[in-house]
């Protein structure tokens, strides 16, 4: 950056940042007439910084005394990057392996106290103290599931399930959460002002859209805090723009009082790594995730920011159309199918979830036989096939697999119907479970109603893909 003439007479230490390090390092090696070599940070004419590599040869006389000091630089500014976004994503992987162990045990809790607290929710009386208390229970488990599966996210293409929902109730369970994480010095405003807020989307995915967003919203505002403001609007987009299609959409409006951003951040804030923040304090993933939500549901984004105002950003998600059923987060009652006696063999080898899966099963009249592994499963089955009209396993277990235990009944008596429940159902092949003959795979946690409409179909001839 200095060009032909413009490095000359110019001392060479000048040429870095005086927070440098490893600048010590190459003036001991000038001053002891050493070869050093390495990477630093460095600075061009007009101040800007890069990095590059050094290499430093000192040219030495007859008696060994240092004439002059021979410095090759070179530019690797792009490789420094590329080496620090590949380090990223090998730290990705690495979250994502740790999350695939974690989630069987960690759903594995969960099923249990969604379970149980689904049932007893069935069984006390709405608008009393309990039934609310309950509720909350239920509320607070699903959006540990939610986290689960946000974590999952980043070592696999979770299941995109979307279902019309009222933006507005999303947001209010979100609020929650939102007020017991934010600093104490940032102020959370709710207003929501859109009157047809029902969309069709991915509950945790457009849960996790506000999370970043009020997340991204309160480091701007560090550490002075402020007011992040949340409000919802209906419009109509009359003529259609590159990233969005005309048509009627609700508008999520985030508005910050932080220290906004120039022009030329606001033109990359969505890339996969970018970020401002100091190190350790952001990965540059949480507004490139937002816009991949989005995108995914038909919308898009509008950015507005001025330095030392704050910023707002809009999220436009394409409303309901009439034909969506908008889903009630607040469950209905509605009535479970029920079972005619048949008799199912369920095995998990967590006492918790066997005896969930066995109390819901007996709820709804089946007979049940519930076993604490697959060795004990296939000794009950052998002394009588013909007995277990379904057989519902777990898939991980000590010796055994649920999709071993499977093949293994199914050689015996090929038409015996077969559901296989795991905390990590990424991990199981398609090709996997069709040649072992299930029916239907479970995603734990699994829901008392989930569990019901599931196991009723199988038995009753039907089999999902």
């Amino acid at each position: 950056g200095l060009g032909e003439e413009g490095g000359t007479g110019i001392n060479l230490f000048s040429l870095y940042p005086t927070d440098e390090p490893r600048v010590d390092e190459l003036r001991d090696a000038a001053e002891h007439g050493r070869v050093w070599s390495g990477r630093l940070r460095a600075l061009r004419a007009d101040g800007s910084g890069y990095h590059e590599e050094c290499a430093l040869s000192p040219v030495k006389g007859a008696g060994g005394e240092v004439h002059s000091l021979v410095v090759v630089k070179r530019d690797v500014t792009r490789e420094v990057e590329f080496e620090a976004r590949l380090a990223q994503n090998q730290k990705l992987e690495a979250l994502g392996t740790l999350a695939g162990g974690v989630a069987h045990d960690f759903n594995n809790v969960l099923t249990p106290i969604l379970g149980y607290a689904e049932l007893a929710l069935n069984q006390v009386e709405a608008n009393t103290r309990l039934h609310g208390n309950l509720s909350r229970i239920l509320r607070a488990a699903e959006r540990a599931k939610g986290l689960v599966d946000q974590i999952l996210a980043f070592s696999r293409q979770s299941e995109d399930t979307r279902v019309a929902l009222r933006f507005g109730e999303l947001l209010q369970e979100t609020e929650e959460l939102l007020r017991a994480s934010i600093p104490k010095r940032v102020r959370l405003a709710v207003r929501w002002d859109a009157g047809e807020d029902g969309v069709v989307g991915n509950p945790t995915q457009l849960q996790q859209v506000v999370m970043n967003l009020v997340t991204n919203a309160c480091h701007a505002m560090e550490p002075e805090g402020g007011t992040v403001e949340i409000g919802g609007e209906t419009v109509e987009v009359r003529e259609p723009e590159p990233d969005l299609a005309a048509g009627r959409y609700l508008v999520l409006r985030v508005t910050d009082e932080g220290c906004g951003m120039p022009p030329e951040v606001q033109a990359r804030i969505f890339e996969p790594f970018f970020t401002t923040k100091e190190v350790g304090k952001g990965t540059g993933l949480g507004l490139a995730a937002v816009h991949g939500i989005v995108k995914q549901h038909g919308g898009a984004i509008r950015v507005d920011s001025v330095v030392g105002r704050g910023t707002t950003f809009r999220v436009y998600l394409p409303l309901a159309g009439r034909a969506d059923r908008v889903e009630e987060r607040v469950g209905a009652r509605e009535t479970m199918p029920r079972g005619r006696g048949e008799r199912i063999l369920v095995v998990d080898d967590e006492i918790e979830v066997a005896d969930f899966l066995a109390q819901t099963l007996e709820t709804l009249g089946y007979r049940v036989e519930a076993v604490l592994s697959a060795e004990e499963a296939w000794q009950r089955f052998s002394r009588s096939p013909g007995a277990v009209d379904l057989l519902l396993t777990d898939q991980t277990m000590p010796g055994r697999t649920g999709l071993e235990l499977a093949r293994q009944c199914r050689e015996r008596r090929p038409d015996l119907p077969v559901v296989l429940c795991t905390g990590y159902a990424s991990a199981v092949a398609t090709e996997e479970l069709a040649a072992a003959g299930v029916a239907v795979l479970l995603a734990k946690p699994v829901s008392p109603r989930q569990l019901a409409a599931e196991v009723r179909r199988v038995l009753d001839g039907g089999k999902r893909p």
